[in-house]
């Protein structure tokens, strides 16, 4: 493997992980992710915020100005 292709590994791993909270709580409340839009905010929410989104199957991202 090429040091990119690691590397989006790791993206990819942090990525799911963030997902799955939002996955248990949107299901445990009987809510599809796929009728909401993500908002996301601090250091490193926007850069994870669309792929995160499309893995919700989300179709709007917020993203805060500050």
């Amino acid at each position: 493997m090429t040091v990119e292709e690691i590397a989006k590994g790791f993206i990819n791993v942090a990525s799911e992980t963030m997902c799955r909270p939002i996955r248990q709580l949107t299901k445990m409340k009987g809510h599809e992710t796929k009728n909401h839009a993500l908002a996301c905010f601090g250091g490193a929410g926007p850069q994870h915020a669309c792929a995160i989104a499309r893995a919700l199957g989300m179709k709007e991202v917020l993203i805060h100005r500050i």
